[in-house]
């Protein structure tokens, strides 16, 4: 039958034309075997038959006796090439074992499938016959195997994953097939993945063009890259057991039609899955899975020994993770930035407006100037010192935009008890209370600026709110003097500022967003726990139980240590802090001198502050200008720290010179302009001294400038809030010209700070134990 079947399909000649192959040939009884099963060669198809032939006939001489077959199972190469029905380009494959107790040896095919030599070693004039009486079963595709070879549930990740097309299209492909026992290890993380991981996970089964039968797997390798990238390295040990990395080969070259696949009692993940049930059960089988415990230890031993690693804390999945607010729209990075300005604008206009109704309400309530003054700013100013202290550990506790609407909406809403109070009791405590609340804004506002811009970008973004951090206390007085001369009254402003920052609140809400990256992934983290019933998922920031003393430690402690032992922050803070008090100083100097001297209504004496807004400004676009210039550091440029003093420099050369001009320019005999002109470098030297100031700190505390900035604020706030006081008295009894030089003389004393740390800062913070070196 064999012979008549041959000529029919015009391949006796060409098989009788081969030397030194091997023909396994079908005896009777296998034709009948087919015809069982309903196929009749002579019938089918030609090209199907000729096909299934051809994988009878192999290439080369194999004998019972060949010594190879005594070492190991020889994978020889059939004359069946694609395309018809096989993707192996050198040849479909077929197995040969040594011989047992039944056969001389036996074959293996696809599916599978082994049969044994009825009749081996009959020489003919091509080479060797050796007779079966079973047909030999052509390599299955990719899907059929797995399915009748009890391979299934891998095939079902492949499908879920949408890649079954391309895995059965591939030519000359190694497929690791993890066993169903080894996908039930896994089964409950697989079902977790994110399509992209599924895909991932798929591809680290899959080697594309190149054929790794089991001769390939040697004592120490070779290493191979899976598709995916993840490096295989495919090892024998001592006693001839082969490996995939660390899962073992169950099965060895099963045979396919584009290639070879072997069974492993494990999954190929490129880095361990945290994605699957915690019930007893399920986490047993995947902890024994991995083989990452003692046998002898405890089932709670195991679980807390695992859940304590790094296989569930949840974090970005990457720096383009879409989570992460520094991946933020840039829009919408400038939309928060501008918020936080605005935030931070109507509570510092808050700070000085006040200032504008001291005298009326003096007179109301009987009281003096002092005691308004005092009252109405310094316990503000003192409120504002406070309110970093409790808003800055909310923040990180919380997150920022909790803290952040509540401080505002708050500090809102304290207006309408001053606006409608009837004793000076009320005013105060409001006017504290605002402070207090009010802060909250600045508190936050450089934490937020850090999690969505990267530091070089907060070089654009800092000074412009810190330019506003400056407008509003200029704008202040200028707008409550037109109020209280209003019909409104001085209740007006309180009421102003409510509805003003209100209506801020409402508008901007909908535009604040959640930036604090340890918050958000704890929200990831509840919600994974949620969706994967895995409860040991958690973020590293709720690993973190933070105490009294430890808010005491970061919030108390070490910035008052670091004010005392850190010669930088003792003398910037001095200098930021005297600045600052001096530019609320300036708030009563100005309209007083103004009216006082020059007999202006009190409308028109405010207005002269517009030129130290001006000098702020122009201050705000030189520091923005300058970014990324060498009036700015980069240490990889070989720029320290210290280029950050240069626009300092010309800040502390300013402001003195400006508050000397004021004095000398205040009297009614000269001209009102060269008066109000001086304000602009009163103005350029105030926010070049303040801001230069507060980002050398930054860079030089590092990790440790929440704390540098948090000494900072407070004795800043605490001097603003005393130096009004003193200088509502000082300018009442010696005159604004004599006042102002005296007060100028603190700029003259410290202005050679800058021109010191610029020399010796870097040597400085070399013995700092909080610079970083």
């Amino acid at each position: 039958m064999l012979h008549d079947l041959l000529l029919e399909l015009e391949l006796l000649g060409t098989f009788e034309a081969a030397e030194n192959s091997t023909l396994l040939a079908m005896n009777d009884n296998a034709f009948e075997y087919l015809a069982n099963w309903g196929m009749n060669l002579s019938s089918i198809d030609p090209e199907l038959a000729r096909g299934i032939m051809k994988y009878h006939f192999l290439e080369g001489s194999f004998t019972s006796t060949n010594p190879l077959l005594a070492i190991e199972t020889q994978l020889v190469h059939s004359v069946l090439r694609p395309p018809i029905l096989t993707n192996v380009t050198d040849g479909a494959v077929v197995k040969l074992t040594a011989a047992d107790n039944e056969s001389p040896f036996r074959i293996e095919c696809g599916i599978q499938k082994v049969l044994p030599v009825v009749e081996a070693d009959i020489h003919y004039d091509s080479g060797v016959l050796h007779t079966i009486d079973e047909n030999l079963v052509l390599p299955h595709n990719l899907s059929e195997t797995t399915n009748l070879g009890n391979l299934d549930r891998f095939w079902r990740l492949v499908q879920k994953a949408q890649m079954s097309e391309l895995l059965e299209s591939l030519r000359d492909t190694t497929i690791m097939l993890p066993s169903n026992e080894a996908m039930e290890k896994y089964a409950v993380q697989l079902e977790c993945l994110a399509p992209e991981d599924l895909r991932t996970t798929v591809n680290n089964h899959v080697i594309t063009s190149r054929i790794l039968y089991h001769t390939s797997f040697g004592a120490s390798g070779p290493e191979v890259a899976a598709v995916s990238g993840l490096k295989l390295n495919l090892s024998r040990d001592s006693i001839g057991r082969l490996f995939v990395n660390n899962a073992r080969v169950l099965k060895q070259d099963v045979l396919i039609y584009g290639g070879v696949s072997h069974v492993l009692d494990s999954v190929l993940l490129a880095k361990p899955a945290s994605a699957f049930n915690v019930e007893s059960d399920g986490l047993w089988r995947y902890m024994v899975s991995l083989r990452c415990f003692d046998e002898e230890a405890s089932f709670e031993t195991r679980v807390f020994e695992k859940i304590q690693g790094d296989d569930f804390i949840v974090d970005w999945s990457g720096p383009d993770d879409k989570g992460n607010a520094q991946n933020l729209p840039k829009p919408r990075k400038w939309l928060i930035t501008w918020v936080l300005a605005l935030y931070v604008l109507s509570t510092t206009f808050s700070s000085s407006v006040f200032s504008a109704a001291a005298a009326v309400t003096a007179k109301e309530y009987e009281t003096t100037v002092q005691t308004m003054v005092f009252g109405g700013t310094s316990l503000f100013m003192l409120g504002f010192a406070i309110g970093p202290i409790i808003f800055g550990p909310l923040s990180e506790r919380y997150g920022r935009k909790g803290p952040l609407v509540i401080g505002y909406v708050s500090f809102a809403l304290l207006q309408l008890p001053a606006a409608n109070a009837q004793n000076l009791f009320t005013i105060f405590a409001s006017r504290f209370l605002q402070g207090v609340f009010g802060a909250a804004p600045s508190a936050i506002l450089s934490g937020t600026l850090a999690d969505i811009w990267t530091p070089k970008q907060r070089g654009f973004a800092m000074p412009c709110t810190g330019t506003f951090l400056m407008i509003g206390p200029v704008i202040g007085p200028m707008t409550g003097s037109v109020i209280v001369q209003s019909s409104f009254g001085w209740r007006g402003i309180f009421n102003f500022t409510a509805i003003f920052t209100l209506a801020i609140a409402a508008v901007t809400y909908p535009i604040l967003t959640e930036t604090y990256s340890p918050v958000l992934l704890a929200k990831r983290a509840r919600r994974m726990r949620h969706m994967t019933r895995n409860w040991a998922l958690r973020a590293r920031s709720e690993e973190q139980d933070r105490n009294l003393k430890d808010v005491v430690e970061n919030c108390l402690s070490r910035p008052a240590k670091m004010l005392v032992l850190e010669p930088i922050l003792l003398l910037m803070s001095t200098y930021i802090s005297v600045v600052f008090g001096l530019m609320y100083i300036f708030f009563l100097a100005y309209p007083m001198s103004f009216a006082n001297e020059r007999h202006w209504d009190s409308t028109s004496a405010g207005l002269p502050l517009l030129s130290i807004l001006l000098g702020t400004i122009i201050g705000g676009a030189l520091i923005i200008l300058t970014v990324g210039t060498n009036l700015s550091p980069d240490p990889k440029a070989g720029r320290p720290q210290e280029n950050r003093l240069l626009l300092m420099m010309l800040g502390s050369v300013c402001l003195p010179v400006g508050m000397f001009w004021f004095a000398a320019t205040s009297s009614p005999e000269t001209g009102a302009t060269p008066q109000i002109i001086a304000g602009v470098p009163i103005g350029m030297g105030i926010i070049l001294i303040n801001m230069q100031g507060m980002n050398y700190i930054v860079d030089c505390y590092g990790p440790f400038s929440n704390s540098a900035i948090s000494a900072n604020t407070f004795m800043r706030s605490l001097f603003a809030s005393g130096f009004p006081v003193f200088a509502t008295s000082l300018y009442s009894s010696i005159g604004v010209a004599r006042a102002t030089s005296y007060l100028g003389l603190f700029g003259v004393v410290l202005a050679p700070i800058p021109f010191l740390l610029f020399k010796y800062g870097q040597d400085i913070r070399s013995k700092s134990k909080w610079a970083p070196s």
